[in-house]
């Protein structure tokens, strides 16, 4: 019975208050036990900033213990340190999450957003080309169909010049040239640009 009680007294009491102030690994290994699963069972197990956030709170928690900015108490000191940590994890979690979400509700704009406006240009190009093409319809009748080959279908000359064999390829171009200021023309009076 002696040996029981010598034996207890040699063995000092862990204090977790003075083990984080001098650095000790046992404090700090001690805290990862009893708090780090929860806190990334809160983040859905993304470990990178689980650890992150953990080491945040862990460093500030060393520094103001080291500078005694946290006081030691009596009573329930362990206690108080790891309700200070899981307190601080909490709120560390709660400001991620308050800038992912201002920034998922950004992407969220930007997703919804980009389709509409595509389609809205879309839809202006379309109206477009269909103004174009009454227009062209309103040309002469031979060479309404090489303005529709170049600009709308964006054909060759070279496939051009085959569908109109008996014309001079220079003389093609001069007439595509000269419909081309009249198309400008009519565009510009009708749509005023």
């Amino acid at each position: 019975m002696k040996q029981s009680t010598i034996q207890q007294r040699q063995v000092p009491t862990l204090d977790l208050y003075s083990g984080i102030k001098k650095g000790e690994s046992w404090a700090f290994d001690y805290i990862y036990k009893l708090v780090y699963a929860s806190h990334q069972y809160e983040l859905k197990g993304d470990t990178n900033l689980a650890f992150d956030l953990y080491q945040d709170v862990i460093l500030d928690l060393f520094l103001r213990i080291k500078e005694n900015r946290l006081e030691k108490r009596t009573l329930e000191t362990d206690g108080m340190i790891i309700s200070w940590i899981k307190q601080h994890l909490e709120w560390k979690r709660n400001d991620h999450w308050k800038k992912s979400a201002t920034k998922y509700n950004d992407r969220l704009d930007m997703v919804i957003h980009e389709p509409y406006t595509a389609r809205a240009a879309e839809a202006e190009m379309l109206l477009y080309y269909k103004d174009l093409l009454m227009i062209i319809n309103t040309l002469s009748a031979t060479y309404d169909d090489l303005l529709r080959l170049k600009l709308v279908e964006d054909i060759a000359w070279q496939t051009i010049y085959l569908r109109y064999p008996s014309e001079n390829k220079g003389s093609l171009r001069v007439k595509f040239s000269n419909m081309i200021k009249t198309l400008r023309e009519i565009l510009l009076s009708d749509f005023h640009f």
